[in-house]
């Protein structure tokens, strides 16, 4: 009932806007206007669209303007105003004319939302606005118990200049993101100018700034209490080690880290001297914006409850699978789900981390046809044969490229022999009586280089039988920019950015 009432409330809204009367209005749609509170409270929160910037022609400002019981209604709804965007783009006018809509507007919606109300503050404005006004601030004041904020700025002074005012709404922020585009940004100004030290609930940090990663003077706070972590922007080896050494409580990470050297890590690369166990963290993601350089980024970190790893690179270099502090990261832990997106990688070592790794229930893999035949090693042997390598795998997803090192020559039936193997369909009285130790699969996904569609279309009759009698199977194309554009996607912060409040 609600949905159905949503779009004439807004109508309703829109025709007292242009209505030269409010009498000749509400004379059509009265029964709308006297609907009770409960009603009219979850029927302006379905008003909502995606632009949540202060317009006067959408909700919730169009709301307000409609009759003063609904005004008054509508500024006791924080959900109406858990979200504000202030961008420059579409203002026409005047720059002190823009500033003066917004700060209003700023101040409305800080009163307006609450308290304990996840609240996510997007400003979207350019250095010339924030330059041409510089004492003037679109933070004062944050509102008061804060659970939730995000800021993403063009140009960082605003945030350096003014939030130091505004400690006192910080202390019960418990997720926050900060994004800065410029280059003239720097990791370093952000962490000396935002008071961290008041945000002493604060749990879940995102920081994407782009610009200069100057190597910062780190004080504990607010690393040390935080258990979800998000680094964007070719963050340097030294000012990642910094960081996750005092992370002591942390359970998930997201990073991007810049290596500048390439090929062979030598041991110890950048001086580490102390070991650190991160005993909470069970989902890791590096993604390396140069070389994978894997032990650089791992050297002396010890992850004993990790369940959930995610290696990406865009670049066409190769994981080095084979060595030991890599090793020591699939002996010591519990793996569930691996992936590992990347160019060419040598079957040999991803063999290596494959039989070591006998938790394992998901395999993520790009390489290239050269290294598929490590396939062939994934079928599921008799119990008479030897161990079955990874044998709880249910979920398979397999990216194969053609990188021209030689002649095309995936084996189409060697991939077939190695799914038949590991999954059958389980019948009432028998269930896996012959494989106790063998989980089956249950879901395939395989993407092949779009310049062989005839093995494509060969894989994917081969699975036809397969699917018929119930196994999840996909075969498609992909090229290598599309991998690409894939990769760099998985590099977007906001992706793993968008946490449940509830959590």
């Amino acid at each position: 009932m609600t949905t159905s009432l949503s779009s004439p409330v807004v109508s309703v809204s829109s025709e007292h806007e242009t209505s030269t009367g409010h009498d000749n209005t509400s004379s059509r749609t009265g029964v709308i206007y006297h609907l009770p509170l409960e009603l009219l409270r979850e029927i302006f929160i379905l008003c909502l669209t995606h632009d949540r910037s202060p317009n006067r022609n959408v909700a919730p400002l169009l709301i307000c303007h409609v009759c003063s019981r609904w005004r008054d209604l509508a500024f006791s709804v924080p959900e109406l105003w858990n979200e504000l965007r202030l961008s420059y783009n579409p203002f026409k006018g005047p720059v002190d004319a823009f500033m003066r809509t917004y700060i209003d507007a700023t101040e409305l919606w800080f009163r307006c939302i609450g308290r304990y109300c996840p609240f996510s503050y997007i400003l979207d404005l350019p250095p010339k606005v924030i330059s041409h006004n510089a004492e003037r601030s679109f933070t004062s004041p944050l509102p008061p118990s804060l659970r939730f904020l995000a800021l993403k700025m063009n140009e960082v002074s605003q945030l350096t200049t003014h939030i130091h005012l505004h400690a006192d709404g910080l202390a019960s922020l418990e997720r926050m993101r900060i994004s800065i585009s410029s280059d003239l940004s720097s990791f370093s100004s952000v962490m000396r100018s935002f008071p961290f030290g008041s945000a002493i609930r604060l749990r879940r940090l995102a920081l994407d700034i782009e610009g200069r990663c100057v190597i910062p003077r780190l004080a504990p706070s607010p690393w040390t209490q935080l258990t979800h972590l998000v680094l964007g922007h070719d963050l340097s080896l030294v000012t990642w080690h910094e960081i996750i050494r005092y992370c002591t409580q942390l359970q998930e990470c997201f990073v991007e880290i810049s290596t500048p050297s390439l090929g062979l890590s030598v041991s110890n690369p950048i001086g580490i001297k102390d070991e650190t166990t991160l005993l909470h963290l069970t989902d890791l993601t590096l993604l390396f914006s140069d070389a994978p350089d894997i032990v650089a980024a791992v050297e002396g970190l010890h992850f004993p409850a990790i369940t959930s790893l995610h290696l990406e690179c865009a670049y066409g270099s190769r994981f080095y699978l084979s060595l030991e502090p890599v090793q020591r990261i699939f002996r010591n832990a519990q793996l569930k789900s691996l992936t590992l997106r990347q160019g060419p990688q040598y079957a040999e070592d991803l063999l290596g981390i494959l039989e070591i790794t006998t938790t394992l229930d998901h395999l993520e893999v790009s390489c290239g046809m050269e290294q598929a035949h490590f396939l062939s090693r994934l079928r599921c042997l008799p119990l008479a044969d030897g161990p079955t390598l990874v044998p709880q795998l249910t979920s398979l997803v397999l990216v194969v490229l053609d990188y021209n090192f030689d002649r095309w020559s995936f084996s189409s039936q060697a991939f077939i022999d190695t799914v038949q193997s590991r999954w059958w369909v389980v019948s009432d009285g028998d269930g896996d009586a012959q494989l106790p130790t063998v989980s089956c699969l249950k879901y395939v996904s395989l993407a092949i280089d779009d310049r062989h569609t005839d093995t494509q279309d060969e894989v994917r009759g081969m699975l036809v039988p397969l699917i018929a009698q119930g196994l999840h199977a996909d075969v498609h194309a992909i090229t290598h920019d599309d991998w690409l554009g894939q990769c760099y996607l998985y590099m977007d912060p906001q992706l793993y950015c968008d946490w449940d409040y509830n959590k």
